[in-house]
């Protein structure tokens, strides 16, 4: 909850440069909407930003590193970028490898996450399998292994 707070703070200066965006009386930028908690880290929505508004929310994240361990940036698909490609998706990625700071993981097409310390962050940001997937896995790998015994050596 501290991070939260903290950078929905950080993020006043973009929330006041969003309000002269041409869309901000249909979609406006506000922190308290676009930054919020789940599974345990702030995720940052960049939708409703324009190019530099987006640059300058990243880089007002980045200046503070999250006591959680990670952040995530949603940078969406690109489906309003004139064409141009997904603009923010290009600005989040220049930005976090600009800082040189922690790592970046892809969560999916439209979002990514800032990685500073694995220990903090939640597995599901950083890739780890949680028990009940080991367990599965490991159920698989075992049936697998009497379908392969019964196979070639018989009842």
């Amino acid at each position: 909850m501290a991070d939260l707070r903290r950078y929905r703070s950080l993020l006043a200066g973009v929330e006041r440069r969003a309000r002269d965006l041409p869309w901000a009386d249909q979609r406006p930028w506000r922190a308290k909407t676009h930054v919020e908690e789940a599974g345990g880290v702030v995720v940052v929505d960049l939708h409703d930003l324009n190019a530099g508004a987006a640059r300058d929310a990243v880089r007002a994240v980045l200046a503070e590193e999250p006591d959680a361990g990670a952040v995530v940036f949603v940078h969406g698909r690109g489906r309003h970028s004139d064409g141009r490609g997904p603009v923010l998706h290009h600005v989040v990625g220049q930005e976090l490898r600009k800082s040189g700071t922690g790592r970046i993981r892809a969560l999916g097409p439209a979002r990514v996450a800032w990685i500073t310390d694995d220990r903090r962050a939640p597995g599901h940001v950083v890739g780890e399998w949680g028990c009940l997937w080991r367990l599965v896995f490991a159920l698989l790998l075992l049936a697998m292994a009497v379908g392969l015994w019964a196979a070639l050596f018989g009842p």
